[in-house]
């Protein structure tokens, strides 16, 4: 089970990647993943199996957030 902080690190590396997606040409690395997200490279794996868990996280959370969005505009526009 993960720890409360534990989500809050989980979150923390998600958002990294996604940052990270926006600049440098979308390159990631376990290395700049970590500096952005302020974790250990092994810290990451304590999360994610590998790097494409994480791009799975980033898309996962993506679509999360267009879906919070649509929801709104769908039920401001019935009511």
């Amino acid at each position: 089970p993960v720890r409360s902080n534990g989500l809050a690190t989980r979150a923390r590396i998600v958002q990294a990647a996604t940052e990270l997606l926006g600049t440098d040409g979308g390159a990631i690395t376990l290395r700049s993943l970590a500096a952005q997200s302020g974790v250990s490279p092994a810290a990451i794996y304590q999360f994610f199996q590998d790097l494409d868990a994480v791009g799975a996280a980033v898309i996962e959370a993506a679509s999360a957030e267009v879906r919070m969005v649509l929801e709104a505009a769908l039920t401001s526009d019935l009511a």
